[in-house]
This record gives structure tokens, sequence and C-alpha cells, in this order.
């Protein structure tokens, strides 16, 4: 019990004295136009902190410095805008004390599909049924609402449909509740099944009676399930409370323009990567004024001090981002350097330990750096996760999911009508072994239809 407390206190301290860690994980998800908001926020906020389009130096007064013991030592007068250039403005120590904190930063908003399949994984540990349910998930809209029954899914992906109502009846035990319904009714159905207390009359009246809900026709309602007026309008209070489009809170669907946050370019036969943050301000310490407030007295001084600690803070956290960001964008193109060359159908499988590795940082800082990230490539612009992919077998040895996935639109295009089972064996005649569901996972991730509508 003694060293359980002992424990706790040390992992308290650490997390108390870690401030510019915290900072620094946060700004590595956002993306450059993000990243911009954040900073003009920050400019507003903090009279210490200013803006210098006409420089690219960093102005930090020594005498302002706050000797902070969590600010590692890093000479800003040497900061550039030159990627190969920045210098590195962290420690080991500080990695550990990075590790330390990441799981307790939420990652940036998922889909609803990627929130289903992290619950699915959780509730089963068989790969085949966790593949399968996937597939099932595929089948729910961006509203939460599954989109085909059972028997003709089982149809579509020729697999067994007491399997698949199983697989549906686990997922509708999800969140968020009512996810997985078919309809409005089911939706309802789900959600009140899930109140403490139950409201009997609220799941009668949304079982048998929506039609008269939707007129607000109270008495009728009241007359065929012999109860009285008042008692159903409670209850369609409480209907009322439930949300009609569950996938509703995961919509990210509002217009985004992408705006690459590296560019990987071959100039004179040799390839490059540039981070293209040219339109992000420089910032720089506002000494003067800062020099002014630590000399007006106790108070301004103190504010003088928090202000400038936020200021050095935000520095270090853009700096480190954008170095972290350099690094992968280097790894990315020299373990996927046959796709820069050649085009999709090249991508290697690549994970992110792959990456962490090659850079030296954790697996959880890769992912964050990548997150809401695009690379503007020969090729197109990608999202940087697109450049990581499962294995699949293959007889040359493993492909990349998104290699697999442009090879069988490439087929599609060929031939529009094949089926899933058809374009499976032309899989293999490239060598490509996947099950014929696993066609059809990705043919709908590509949003291409079934070769009955296409």
């Amino acid at each position: 019990m003694k060293n359980a407390l002992h424990l706790n206190l040390k992992l308290k301290q650490q997390l108390r004295l870690s401030p510019q860690m915290i900072q620094s994980i946060k700004l590595l998800m956002l993306s450059n136009l993000d990243l911009l908001t954040h900073i003009e926020q920050e400019l507003s906020d903090n009279p210490l902190l200013e803006s210098d389009n006409n420089s690219n130096v960093v102005d930090v007064d020594s005498n302002l410095y706050l000797n902070d013991p969590d600010m590692p030592n890093f000479d800003w007068v040497d900061y550039t805008d030159d990627p190969a250039d920045v210098p590195a403005v962290h420690s080991d120590d500080d990695d550990k004390k990075r590790q330390f904190i990441e799981g307790g930063i939420s990652e940036a908003k998922e889909s609803l599909h990627e929130h289903l399949i992290n619950q699915l994984r959780l509730a089963c540990s068989d790969e085949e049924l966790i593949s399968l349910g996937e597939t099932v998930i595929s089948y729910i809209n961006n509203d939460g609402y599954l989109t085909m029954d059972a028997p003709l899914i089982a149809l579509d992906l020729s697999a067994d449909a007491a399997v698949i109502e199983k697989i549906i009846a686990t997922i509708k035990t999800f969140e968020p509740t009512g996810v997985g319904g078919r309809n409005l009714r089911e939706v309802l159905l789900l959600q009140l099944a899930a109140l403490k207390p139950r409201n009997e009359l609220a799941e009668r009246i949304a079982d048998q009676h929506l039609t008269l809900l939707s007129q607000k026709d109270y008495t009728a309602i009241a007359k065929a399930l012999n109860s009285d007026a008042e008692r159903v309008r409670a209850a369609a209070g409480v209907i009322a409370s439930c949300e009609p489009f569950p996938g509703r809170q995961f919509d990210n669907t509002k217009i985004r323009y992408i705006v690459p946050d590296l560019r990987i370019e071959k100039k004179e036969g040799e390839w490059h990567v540039v981070i293209t943050d040219d339109y992000l301000p420089s910032l720089r310490i506002n000494k003067k004024y800062g020099a002014t407030l630590r000399t007006s007295g106790e108070d301004l001084g103190k504010f003088a001090a928090e202000k400038m600690g936020s200021a050095l803070a935000l520095i270090y956290a853009i700096e480190q981002r954008r170095k972290t960001l350099y690094k992968t964008g280097k790894a990315i193109l020299e373990l996927q350097h046959d796709f820069f060359e050649h085009g999709r159908e090249h991508l290697k499988p690549l994970l992110l330990r792959d990456v962490a590795s090659a850079i030296g940082m954790s697996e959880s800082t890769v992912s964050r750096i990548s997150n809401s990230k695009y690379i503007e490539t020969s090729w197109g612009v990608f999202p940087v996760k697109y450049f990581f992919s499962v294995p699949v077998r293959s007889s040359s040895g493993t492909a990349s999911k998104q290699s697999v996935k442009e090879t069988i639109r490439l087929i599609i295009a060929e031939n529009s009508g094949l089926s899933d089972e058809k374009i499976k064996a032309l899989l293999s005649e490239r060598g490509i072994e996947i099950a014929r569901r696993t066609v059809a996972k990705y043919r709908k991730e590509l949003k291409i239809l079934s070769s009955r509508d296409r």
C-alpha cells in the first residue's frame, strides 16, 4: 500500500511538471490550417507574443527567459525555415515524459465506422469474425442506420445468415446507442430499451404508433393503448429526448479545404521533403513589453511570467511539431520510395512502428503527427495515413491493403460487370489471395457498387 501511494504521488508530480510536453503533443495532431487558427488565437490572447513576418528568427531576450526545468536548452536564434536545419529541441528525458503523458490525451475525432470497429475488436477476438464484422459495419451509413437486411448482407457476402444476425445484434449493443437499427422505429426502441428505469408506454408508442406520434394525436394513441392522454404526452417527451440519427455526433462531413502539410517532390534527380508552412506567421517574444510588465509591480510581474512561459511553450511546441513532421515525411519517402517513383499500385505494407523505429519516436507520436495531415505528391494529394497499410498475403510475399484496393479499382474500371467472386479469381491470378468478403469490403471502401447495381 505504501509503494502504491508513492507511485501515485510520483506520477502526479510528473504530469504537473510537463505543461510544455502536453501542449507539444496537442499541437502534433493539428493540420497546418488548424495550427494557423491556434496561433492567431494565441497572438490575440498573449501580449508578449508577436508575429514577425519579415524574419524567421525567433528573438528571445535571455534576461526574460524563465528558468523552467521542463523547457529544454534551445538556441532560439538558430531557428530557420530550412527543415534540414531545424535544431534538436527535445532530449531523451523529454521523450520519456512525452510517452508517459500521451496515454492521457485523446486523439482527434474518429469517424462512426472507426468507433464501431474499435468496439468490435474489444468485443471479439476471432480475426475472421472481426473481418466479417468490419464488412457488416460498412453497411451502416453516417446516420447510424443499417442500410441492408441481414439475409441480403449474407447473400452479398456469401456468409451464413445466422452469423450475420449475431454480428448485427452485437453491433446494436455498441455506442452510440441506437446504432445498427434499420429504421427510426428500431433506432428509438434500442435507445428506449437502454433507459433505466425503462418506460414501457414509450416503448409501445415507438413500436406501434409513430405515425400518430408525428401528428401529436395523443388522444388517439391513449385510446389505442388503453391509457390517458397525459401519460402519453409524458411518454412522448421521453421519445423526443432520443437521438433519431445516432451517427450524427460523428459527422465529419463539413466542408474543409485540403491544404497539403508536406510536399514530396523530385528535383534534378533527387527527392526532397518540403514542409508547406510558408503562410504560418513566425513568432517572437515582445521583449520590450515583457520587460515593462516585469518591472511594474508583483501582480504584473507574475502576469508577465505566466505569459512568457506560455509564449515560450508555444514556440517550442511548434518547433517540435515541425521537426517531427519533417522526419515522418522523410521516413515515408524512404520506406515508400516505389510509390513516389511508380504510383499507387506500388504502395508497400507499412505500420506505425516501422516509421516510429526509423525516426526514433513512439508509435503514438507518429500516429498523432499523421492525424489530419496531407502530402502532395506527383500522383495527387493523399492523407499521411494513406501510406500506412496492413500487409495482405501475395505470391511475392505481402502487398499493402491500399495497393490491393487500387488493383481492384483498376480491374473494375476495365470490366464493370465483374462479380466479387470473379475479382477474387483475377486477384489470385496476380498472386493476391484474399477472401471474397474482403473483396466486397474493399470495394465498398472504394465506394463502388456491387456488380448487380453497376
